[in-house]
């Protein structure tokens, strides 16, 4: 016959189980303060990250990818990268063949992509990846996108600019210095 525990016995079960609800809120509690203070610095970057599966289809992306393509979140979740338009066609296979390296466990430390925005401007990126492994085997790519457009853009006007002093100077003949 089995023997019904005590009164006192029960009583120490209810204090042990309430107690290890309590602390099982207090994580919960925890866990959700940690959440809301990542997604807080995801929102603030300038950057946009982003995962890719091995069949390019998009896991996650940040929602600052609205200010930097015009794009929601929502609108590229679950969709295959390539069915997106928003990589310019002339780097789709380097595009591809950096994702493939990713999957094979190496990275990428920077490269250039260019990029179709929702309203049909074209804008550069820098883009790093690294593989997200998991058992031993890369699952994923994560990667971070910077918008350089500016950054070109400032480039190629300084060029240009160097290229017109350096034809003013070299086609003149007068004396030129320079104090």
């Amino acid at each position: 016959m089995v023997e019904k525990p005590a009164c006192k016995e029960l009583e120490q079960r209810i204090r042990d189980l309430e107690s290890e609800v309590s602390r099982l809120r207090q994580q919960e509690h925890e866990l959700y303060e940690n959440q809301e203070r990542y997604n807080l610095h995801f929102t603030l970057a300038n950057d946009v990250m982003y995962s890719i599966d091995p069949q390019f289809k998009v896991i996650s992306v940040t929602p600052n990818v609205e200010k930097m393509l015009g794009y929601t979140p929502e609108e590229l979740i679950g969709r295959p990268f390539y069915e997106l338009n928003v990589l310019a066609v002339e780097y789709a296979e380097h595009a591809f063949d950096d994702v493939m390296y990713v999957l094979s466990k190496g990275t990428i430390d920077s490269t250039v992509y260019q990029f179709i925005a929702k309203d049909g401007k074209r804008k550069f990126g820098e883009v790093s990846g690294v593989p997200l492994v998991r058992d031993g085997k890369a699952v994923a790519v994560i990667s971070v996108a910077r918008d350089i457009t500016g950054r070109l853009e400032m480039e190629q006007s300084l060029r240009e600019s160097e290229e017109r002093f350096r034809a003013i100077f070299d086609s003149a003949q007068d004396c030129i210095f320079i104090k």
